[in-house]
Order: C-alpha cells, then sequence, then structure tokens
C-alpha cells in the first residue's frame, strides 16, 4: 500500500502525512493507531511504539487485543525483556482457544516455548508444553491449512529435536496443498533452521535469501543469512549483510529484526573489535542502550558487552 510504498522509499515524513489525511476520512479509527505504531517501530521509537501498542491491547475487541499483544510481544522481546513479552503471548493463546483458533492456539504455544528455550534455556518445560499441547489439539484434528507445522519444526529445531522438527516438514509437504505452500514464504525459514541447526551453511543462506526475496514471509530476516555466513567463517560478507539488514527501508521490519536485533548489534561489535575500534564501540554501545532493561537471565550477556567497552576505550568499568 501507499504506505508501506513511503516508508520503503525513506519518505517518512509523507507517510506521516499519509495517516493525518486517513485520519481526517476516518477519525477514531484503531487503523490509524497501528499505522503509527509500525511508523514508530520502523524508527526504533521505543517509547512511541511501546505507546500505541498498548492502546491496541487495551480495545476491547479481541482482533485490536490480538494486534496489540503481538506488537508488546515482538516489543518486549526486542529488548531482552523477554518475561514482559511472555504476558503477550499468553494473552494471545487465551484469545486463540477463546474463539476456538486451534491451529492459532498452537502456533502460539509453539511461540512461547520457543522464547522460553531461546532465551530462558528452559527446554524441559517448553517441550512439555508444546507436547501438551498437542495432545489437547491433535494436528490430525484440524485442518491441513490450519495446522501450523512450520511454527512447531522451528521450535523443534531450536529445542535441538531436529528430527522432530523434519518429521512435521515433511507431513507439511504431504498434506498442505502445494498451491498454499508456495504461497507461504515462511517454509524458506524453516528449512534455513533445520539447515542450520545440521551445520548446512550455504544451504541455509539459499533457504533464508529465498524467504526474504519471496515477499510473502514477514518474518524472513536477512539477518539470518548474515548469521550463516558468519558460522561459515566469512566475517566481511556477514558484516555486509548484517549492517545492509539494519539499513533495510520497511514498515514492518521490527516484524524482520524482532530476535535479531541486540544479537546483530553484539556480533558487529565483536566482529569490528580487531578491524575498527570505534565502530565495535558504536556497536556495543547500541546493544547495551537496547538491552539495559533487559532480564536478569540476560543482564550477564549486557555486562559482558560493558566490559569489552571498558576494555575498548581503556577505562575501568
Amino acid at each position: 500500500n501507499l504506505l508501506a510504498a513511503q516508508v520503503g522509499l525513506g519518505k517518512i515524513d509523507e507517510a506521516y502525512r499519509t495517516v493525518e489525511r486517513f485520519e481526517v476520512v476516518a477519525p477514531g479509527s484503531p487503523f490509524s493507531t497501528r499505522f503509527r505504531m509500525w511508523l514508530a517501530m520502523h524508527q526504533r521509537d521505543a517509547a512511541q511504539a511501546d505507546s500505541l501498542s498498548m492502546v491496541l491491547k487495551r480495545r476491547p475487541e479481541p482482533t485490536w487485543q490480538m494486534w496489540g499483544n503481538i506488537a508488546q510481544a515482538d516489543f518486549h522481546e526486542n529488548h531482552g525483556r523477554i518475561r514482559r513479552g511472555r504476558e503477550s503471548v499468553l494473552a494471545l493463546i487465551d484469545l486463540a482457544e477463546q474463539q476456538q483458533n486451534l491451529g492459532a492456539y498452537l502456533e502460539r504455544v509453539a511461540w512461547l516455548a520457543w522464547l522460553d528455550v531461546h532465551y530462558l534455556a528452559d527446554t524441559a518445560s517448553a517441550l512439555t508444553a508444546v507436547e501438551d499441547a498437542l495432545e489437547q489439539y491433535p494436528l490430525d484434528d484440524l485442518p491441513p491449512t490450519s495446522r501450523p507445522y512450520r511454527h512447531l519444526a522451528e521450535f523443534y529445531v531450536e529445542a535441538g529435536e531436529v528430527e522432530r522438527a523434519k518429521t512435521l516438514v515433511a507431513a507439511y509437504e504431504a498434506t498442505v496443498p502445494e498451491g498454499y505452500r508456495e504461497g507461504e514464504g515462511g517454509r524458506h525459514r524453516t528449512n534455513g533452521d533445520i539447515a542450520m541447526a545440521e551445520g548446512r551453511y550455504r544451504e541455509a543462506v539459499d533457504h533464508y535469501r529465498a524467504g526474504v526475496a519471496s515477499g510473502t514471509c514477514l518474518t524472513c530476516s536477512p539477518h539470518a543469512v548474515g548469521l550463516a555466513f558468519d558460522r561459515l567463517g566469512e566475517s566481511d560478507s556477514a558484516i555486509a549483510i548484517f549492517e545492509a539488514a539494519l539499513d533495510t527501508l520497511s514498515l514492518l521490519r521490527t516484524l524482520r529484526e524482532v530476535q535479531w536485533l541486540g544479537p546483530t548489534y553484539k556480533r558487529l561489535g565483536e566482529l569490528y573489535e580487531g578491524q575498527d575500534r570505534q565502530k565495535a564501540l558504536d556497536y556495543y554501545s547500541r546493544f547495551v542502550d537496547l538491552w539495559r532493561d533487559a532480564d536478569p537471565e540476560l543482564q550477564p550477556v549486557v555486562e559482558e558487552v560493558r566490559q569489552r567497552m571498558a576494555d575498548l576505550s581503556g577505562e575501568p568499568n
């Protein structure tokens, strides 16, 4: 749409004027709040994005509660506040169950479990939660196109259960119609995650790039491509891709960088340490600023980066 095009061209002021014109035509519309929230997220304006997403979360309509909770979950994950983000994902799980949207219910249970494994290292509880949900609402009881095979597979990869993930992908390919699968760019992300877990980094690059190029995968991130090159030991390529990803102009950029922004800042700092001290300090500083209020479980990472900054600057921490 027009707003996305204007942001993609870097015309942020024009994008805000577009929203203002919309507000004249539809005063009080929650769409205006969502548009302004997206613009704030694109500009990484944390305070404004948080405020606007809370407005949506507090609306009486379930649809807008959903959008507000999704934004809140993403916002807090981006800042390392996983426990706050979990609250919003739990609210999304409750909404889905109330509406008997069981595909969304299982997808969000997998999302919550992924957070628990990735950030809180609580693999055992996460696996139990997903298995309990699948026992309560078996995939075979859902229409094939409503079964969140991919999201479950991505969780199992994160939990170290790669074979289980591959079984789910095989079921996805066997039961979901090809035409529907072709429209889901997210399948490339899932296959990329499996390739990464198995050390097939070149193949992972191809999968992740296909997801980004598809235009239908809002969470397929060029940051993942950079990580694959980093694992290959190709630091220059990793740096170039990470930095290009950070500069991407996209209305929904936050969806693509939610789990990546902090780690990308940190990794760029590490990669630049031996090349450009000032750039290393800049990226480390961005990371510390982003995660300064992160959960206690993540604060050791923040303190480690602060120590690296002190060592680089020659000042005591």
